[in-house]
């Protein structure tokens, strides 16, 4: 297996070193067909360019083999855990669509998801619950399932960018003339 080959090695630190080493030997071949010195000076010139191409391929091989490629792998549950919680900035409602319908529902809504498996939200009302926990469905991370049973999919997820997805079962709740929630599948998109 080539060095190259290793998840560890950065190719475009190497593509970097092989341009070097390109230029050097064309400054050699300059050097050797455009001066009259002695041909011991032009040993010497080569054995110099030659040593410190060397060198810098040696370094740049030698860094990257100090690298634990396997302590920088997250899971995916730990990726999207990350993700998730992120610096601590709640996740505020963009956009609510239930049953593919655009509806200006869950207004003001945001939740936080905290490293030790717990959530807390901002204007749940019927849809979430102002605290519990929550777990991941399977290592997959595609879901996350809370305490009170609800498989929520997690259709898209990047650092400023949440898109969930789950069904609330049961009858539209008005309260002032509004309706407060509806049951359908949901979509919602969050963001940071």
């Amino acid at each position: 297996m080539l060095v190259t080959d290793q998840p560890w090695v950065h190719k475009e630190s190497l593509a970097k070193v092989f341009a070097f080493l390109q230029v050097r030997e064309k400054s050699i071949d300059h050097f050797y067909h455009t001066t009259d010195a002695s041909m011991k000076n032009r040993k010497v010139f080569l054995k110099i360019h030659t040593a410190t191409a060397i060198g810098l391929l040696c370094l740049v091989v030698i860094i990257y083999s100090c690298h634990d490629p396997v302590q920088s792998q997250l899971t995916e549950t730990e990726r999207v855990a990350k993700l998730l919680q992120g610096t601590g900035t709640p996740w505020a409602i963009q956009s609510v669509k239930v049953d593919d319908v655009v509806l200006d529902l869950y207004t003001n809504f945001n939740v936080s998801f905290k490293a030790d498996g717990k959530y807390t939200t901002v204007n749940g009302g019927l849809l979430w619950p102002a605290s519990g926990t929550w777990t991941f469905k399977d290592d997959a991370a595609k879901s996350i399932v809370r305490e009170d049973g609800l498989e929520i999919a997690i259709t898209d997820i990047m650092d400023n960018s949440l898109i969930i997805s789950f069904t609330r079962t049961g009858d539209t709740v008005f309260e002032g003339g509004r309706s407060e929630a509806v049951g359908g599948k949901h979509v919602i998109t969050l963001g940071r």
